[in-house]
């Protein structure tokens, strides 16, 4: 082996930083915000690079570089929508804009993967908490019970 040449990733400075890159697990995909990641989670680039967490609000290129975005992690009770070549996210006018919503929990490990087809094109998030479907005016169970006791107190009455 000669000094100062790459040999199987090693040179004479000691081992080339290459050989610590590694692609992402599902471990990279779990937590209470959601997550923007720079490399799909199969590159074995993943693990060098950037990686965004977010709560409820709106974000575009001053919070995330611009068309670069490849993996989300999206946890229960948020959704997600996002932009491609958006005028409100970069200003300027795009004549093939896009929009997409996802709902978590969901992981989209590749955003070039179907049916996604966003890999690199994200220029604004717009991140909301999702609706309860409890808190929605569905069925009213507390009027149902009231009715229920109210009909008991008839009936009973009536037998007695």
């Amino acid at each position: 082996m000669t000094f100062g040449h790459n040999v199987f990733g090693i040179n004479g400075y000691g081992i080339g930083n290459h050989i610590f890159r590694a692609a992402g697990t599902l471990d990279d995909f779990t937590g209470d915000k959601v997550k923007v990641f720079q490399h799909c989670m199969g590159d074995e680039n993943f693990s060098e690079g950037w990686v965004r967490e977010f709560d409820e609000g709106e974000y575009s290129t001053t919070d995330f570089p611009n068309d670069d975005a490849s993996a989300l992690w999206i946890p229960e009770g948020y959704t997600v929508v996002a932009y491609r070549h958006d005028s409100q996210g970069t200003g300027s006018d795009h004549q093939d804009e896009k929009v997409e919503t996802w709902v978590g929990p969901l992981a989209i490990e590749c955003l070039a993967d179907a049916p996604y087809d966003f890999n690199d094109d994200i220029t604004r998030l717009s991140i909301s908490l999702t609706e309860d479907p409890s808190e929605d005016e569905g069925t009213n169970w507390k009027g149902i019970g009231m009715m229920a006791g109210l009909g008991a107190i008839v009936i009973f009455g009536l037998m007695g």
